[in-house]
């Protein structure tokens, strides 16, 4: 089923500056999924969607091409293409200069073996800017993992359920407006 459904889902490439490691961000992000509302499978990340009145999904994954993301995003969210890739590429933060990272972070002698280790270092993202503060406020006093327990039980008691998306998801995160 979700081979079917990426088939009719818009298609776009995003190109990030070399060197680019797609496998950090992978590491980072499954140690934080919301349950139901983003899981990764088979390295790609994938993840519903609710803005406004529109909800869908999205996936993102390697593409065939060096140095570039595949995005995926259900047709349903037609009307926020612009919206979906800016915050996508917000969350493989796109613009970063990987050179000017190292240049910067590289002089610091605690830094620079873990430089060397990644190479192509970026700051992952976030979806959703409301998302990453509920993250961040939920997450101040318990440990990553309960955090993303706390994120997944407000998604199934305040999240909308999602019908014909990738197996794994079955909630939204809830809007602000619900959470109010």
């Amino acid at each position: 089923q979700p081979e079917q459904l990426e088939q009719s889902a818009y298609s776009f490439e995003i190109s990030v500056r070399p060197p680019f490691s797609w496998e950090f961000l992978v590491k980072f992000w499954s140690s934080r999924l919301i349950p139901h509302v983003e899981s990764i499978v088979d390295n790609v990340y994938y993840r519903s969607v609710l803005i406004g009145e529109h909800r869908g999904w999205i996936s993102v994954g390697p593409s065939d091409k060096p140095c570039t993301c595949r995005l995926r995003i259900s047709s349903e969210l037609s009307s926020e293409l612009n919206s979906v890739m800016a915050r996508v590429k917000n969350m493989i933060d796109s613009r970063a200069d990987p050179s000017e990272i190292v240049r910067h972070l590289g002089g610091c002698s605690l830094l620079k073996p873990k430089l060397a280790r990644v190479p192509g270092l970026r700051l992952p993202g976030a979806f959703d800017g409301f998302e990453c503060g509920v993250r961040t406020i939920v997450g101040q006093q318990i440990s990553v993992k309960a955090a993303t327990t706390v994120a997944g039980r407000i998604a199934d008691r305040f999240g909308e359920p999602t019908i014909d998306f990738p197996p794994s998801l079955t909630r939204t995160f809830p809007l602000p407006s619900t959470l109010a």
